[in-house]
C-alpha cells in the first residue's frame, strides 16, 4: 500500500433484506478524504443515504486524515444505511489520503468525492449508466456540481459564482475533453486507471493535474462531462479559505510548469505579472483585510445579493476587496515559488 497504512479501520454493514434481488456485493465505491470537516462530511453521508440504488449497490471509504476530531464516531449513525469503512490515520495530506482510499476500495468503478460537497439521491445510479456506456478504461465522467441553497447568505460565494462566474471551472458547453478535467474531488472512473499510477503526495494543490497528465502519457483520457448537477457544495467558506487555496495553487502550478515546460502554462495575468498583484505595503494590506471582514460580517446579516442603493454599493466595494485579496494571494504564491527555485 503506498504511503503509511491506516492506524485504525472502522466499519459498519447494511443488512441483505435492503439489498433487493440479485448480488448484494458493491459494484462502485465512493472514496473520500476528510481533514477537519466533521460537520461537512456527515451532511455528505447523508447524501448518500439517499441514493436511488440499493444501499449494497456501493461501498463508501472515508479517510480520515488527522482530523482533530475523530470521524470513527459516525460509523453508528451509518450502520444497516451505508457499506461505509472510515480508515483513520495520521494526517499527511489529501493525495496520501486519496491513495490509501483507493487501495482500500473492492469494486472496479471509483466515484472520487469530497467531503465538502453533498451528493444528489441520482449520483451513483448515473454513475453506474455512464460505465455502462463507456466501458473503455480511457473514459471518465466529470460530476457537475452547483452551490448548495443553505450558503444563498454568504457573499464569498456570491462573489465567486455569481461575480467571478467560473470559480468551479466547469465547461459551459457538454462534451467530451482531456486531462484538464480529471478532478479528483468530482470524476468517476475505473479504478484500473491507477495502476499506471497515484497521486503525488508531494502536492499540496494541483494534485489532479499532476497525475492526469501522467495518465494521458499511458492512455489517452477522455473526460465526459454534461451539466446535469450530482451533487452541491455545501461548505461555508471564507475570503481565507479562498485565499490559501489559490496561494497553493500557484505555488503547485509554478512548480508544474517548471517540471513540464513542453505544456502550456496556466493562463492568468495573476502569474504572467504578480508584482501587478501583490501588495507589498503590510498596514494597507491589514487595512483592507479588516474592512473587508467587517462588511463581509455584516453584508452576512443583511442577505449579500446585490440589492438597491447602500447595500448594492457596499457589496460592490466589498467584491473589489475580494479581488484584490484574492489576485494578492494568488500572484504570491506563484512568485514565492519561483524565488524558492531561484535559491
Amino acid at each position: 500500500m503506498p504511503d503509511s497504512a491506516p492506524s485504525a479501520v472502522h466499519r459498519t454493514s447494511v443488512a441483505r433484506s435492503r439489498c433487493g434481488e440479485g448480488d448484494s456485493r458493491p459494484r462502485i465505491s465512493v472514496v473520500i478524504p476528510s481533514y477537519n470537516r466533521f460537520t461537512e462530511l456527515q451532511r455528505c453521508l447523508d447524501g448518500l443515504t439517499l441514493q436511488t440504488v440499493a444501499p449494497c449497490t456501493f461501498e463508501v471509504i472515508v479517510v480520515d486524515d488527522g482530523s482533530q476530531r475523530e470521524l470513527s464516531s459516525l460509523t453508528s449513525r451509518y450502520d444497516n444505511r451505508l457499506d461505509l469503512t472510515i480508515a483513520c490515520r495520521p494526517h499527511l495530506g489529501v493525495s496520501a489520503a486519496r491513495n490509501i482510499a483507493i487501495e482500500l476500495s473492492k469494486t472496479p468503478l471509483l466515484i472520487l468525492g469530497e467531503d465538502d460537497v453533498r451528493p444528489l439521491p441520482t449520483m451513483v445510479e448515473y454513475c453506474l449508466a455512464f460505465h455502462s456506456n463507456h466501458p473503455d478504461e480511457a473514459d471518465a465522467v466529470l460530476l457537475y456540481f452547483t452551490v448548495d441553497p443553505s450558503l444563498r447568505h454568504n457573499p464569498v460565494i456570491h462573489y465567486l459564482v455569481d461575480y467571478v462566474g467560473h470559480y468551479f471551472g466547469f465547461p459551459d458547453e457538454p462534451g467530451t475533453y482531456g486531462p484538464e478535467l480529471f478532478w479528483g474531488g468530482a470524476i468517476s472512473c475505473r479504478r484500473s486507471l491507477f495502476e499506471y499510477g497515484m497521486f503525488d503526495t508531494s502536492y499540496s494543490a494541483t494534485e489532479d493535474t499532476e497525475l492526469a497528465y501522467r495518465l494521458d502519457s499511458e492512455i489517452e483520457l477522455r473526460v465526459h462531462f454534461e451539466r446535469i448537477p450530482q451533487a452541491t457544495f455545501i461548505r461555508d467558506i471564507s475570503l481565507a479559505d479562498v485565499m490559501d487555496r489559490e496561494y497553493r495553487m500557484a505555488a503547485n502550478r509554478f512548480r508544474r510548469h517548471s517540471e513540464h515546460p513542453d505544456e502550456a502554462g496556466p493562463a492568468s495575468v495573476w502569474y504572467a505579472r504578480p508584482w501587478d498583484f501583490i501588495i507589498e505595503d503590510g498596514a494597507k494590506y491589514r487595512l483592507m483585510m479588516d474592512t473587508a471582514q467587517t462588511m463581509e460580517a455584516e453584508l452576512r446579516v443583511l442577505d449579500s445579493r446585490p440589492t438597491p442603493g447602500r447595500a448594492a454599493a457596499r457589496l460592490a466595494r466589498l467584491y473589489r476587496y475580494y479581488t484584490a485579496a484574492i489576485g494578492h494571494a494568488a500572484a504570491s504564491g506563484w512568485h514565492h515559488a519561483e524565488r524558492e527555485q531561484m535559491r
